[in-house]
């Protein structure tokens, strides 16, 4: 029995669930938020293990974070917030209301975003230009996977609370 192919770019970890957002346009955010995430999750986790032979080559950020009220780090922020099985049922199913995760990404949209900015100031403070050239990438994760949820209340003209 063959394998089928993936309709996604080759080397990107995205649930098979999600084939049929594929056939969207690339500028449609359901479907870029899918490949941004996946790219994120290949390009920034990781990181931080110092892998034998290449330790001088691991990389993160820390902060003593205002919003959480703790340490935080750039690798936790990825485990935490990028690295999971993302599966865009609102986008899938269209149901006539926003999904739990719809509502989800619409009340942490700030909070992430803020945990990136300070991200970005310890690394500013640190000279750690390694973690600023990797910062936008969860960013425009999270910006898009807000439009893709607002795109939805827009096309299915769903009420929010």
């Amino acid at each position: 029995m063959a394998r089928r192919r993936s309709p996604w770019p080759r080397g990107l970890r995205i649930l098979s669930a999600n084939d049929p957002l594929a056939a969207l346009p690339d500028d449609h955010p359901a479907k870029r938020v899918l490949i941004l995430r996946a790219e994120c999750q290949r390009d920034c986790a990781g990181l931080e293990v110092p892998w034998p032979g290449r330790e001088h080559e691991a990389v993160d950020q820390t902060w003593d974070s205002q919003i959480r009220g703790r340490q935080c780090s750039f690798s936790g922020f990825i485990y935490e917030f990028v690295c999971f099985d993302l599966i865009v049922h609102g986008w899938l199913k269209r149901p006539a209301y926003l999904t739990p995760e719809e509502q989800a990404v619409l009340e942490r949209t700030p909070e992430l975003l803020g945990l990136l900015e300070e991200c970005q100031a310890a690394s500013v403070a640190a000279n750690n230009t390694r973690i600023l050239e990797l910062l936008p990438m969860p960013r425009a994760f999270v910006v898009e996977f807000e439009k893709c949820v607002r795109r939805r209340i827009e096309e299915d003209g769903l009420r929010t609370a």
